[in-house]
């Protein structure tokens, strides 16, 4: 835990001296991991700090949904494509930097941050019960898994690709928290197949979230573009569709394979 604290702590400071996307990306982690320490408990005090911990996090969103889009738009279109959309895309990063860093710098952010440090290891309890804590919960992100990699391949539905993203996701940070010394041939296999899998559907969910940002573009949006925008928007949003579906047909495949099924199931009881 005080680990996870000097890393926020890195990051928060790197953040207020020069904003860089790849510092917010892993401060999100940071915290992600702050609140996977707090979970599973009876707690009212630690629920509500696992609550506030998500606070912090959602307002970073913003964020980097604005600075993926712009990465992708730039790394998509030609250059004068992007030309056409880089000053409305530099308006919205920036307002959304802004709240960031007035966030990072805020009463909530020290408070929330005051009691977290409050829980140290010897308010906790000792490694032994929270190693225990931890076997207890990774079935359960086994069967989250594999519930939702069922529904998502029956249903072909968004939501249900999401659930799946987020399942992997926490299935990931449980197997993350194993001491790698200790973990087996089976554990390594499957963080590295939750590993792409992540990545894939982080992807696909990137291209849902930048679709619906253009969209926001809409009628009376166009004030900061440049000439020929409306057009590159369209041009842009095809590109996005084709993106998503590309990496779901990665998920479909990889999904479908019996090592992948059988490494992403609850271990027999």
């Amino acid at each position: 835990m005080k680990k996870l604290t000097r890393r926020l702590e890195k990051r928060r400071r790197a953040l207020l001296d020069h904003y860089d996307e790849e510092d917010l990306h892993q401060l999100r982690i940071t915290l992600r991991r702050m609140r996977g320490r707090l979970e599973g408990t009876d707690d009212k005090e630690r629920r509500q700090l696992r609550k506030d911990l998500g606070a912090l996090a959602d307002t970073t969103n913003p964020a980097r949904d604005w600075d993926t889009l712009a990465l992708y738009a730039r790394a998509r279109l030609n250059t004068r494509q992007f030309e056409s959309l880089a000053p409305w895309l530099r308006q919205h990063q920036q307002t959304a930097h802004t709240r960031v860093l007035e966030m990072l710098e805020s009463d909530q952010w020290h408070e929330t941050l005051a009691r977290w440090k409050h829980y140290s290891p010897d308010t906790t309890g000792s490694a032994r019960q929270y190693d225990v804590a931890v076997e207890k919960r990774l079935p359960d992100a086994l069967q989250r898994v594999a519930v939702a990699r069922a529904r998502a391949l029956d249903s072909e539905r968004d939501r249900d690709w999401h659930k799946l993203r987020i399942a992997i996701k926490e299935l990931r940070y449980r197997l993350d928290e194993q001491p790698k010394e200790d973990r087996d041939h089976k554990v390594r296999q499957t963080l590295s197949l939750c590993k792409q899998l992540q990545e894939e559907l982080g992807s696909w969910h990137d291209t849902v979230v930048h679709r619906q940002l253009l969209h926001g573009a809409g009628p009376g949006g166009g004030k900061d573009f440049q000439p020929g925008a409306e057009s590159t928007l369209a041009a842009f949003e095809e590109k996005l569709i084709r993106d998503g579906e590309e990496c779901l047909d990665r998920v479909r495949a990889m999904l479908i394979e019996p090592s992948v099924e059988r490494a992403l199931s609850p271990a027999p009881q």
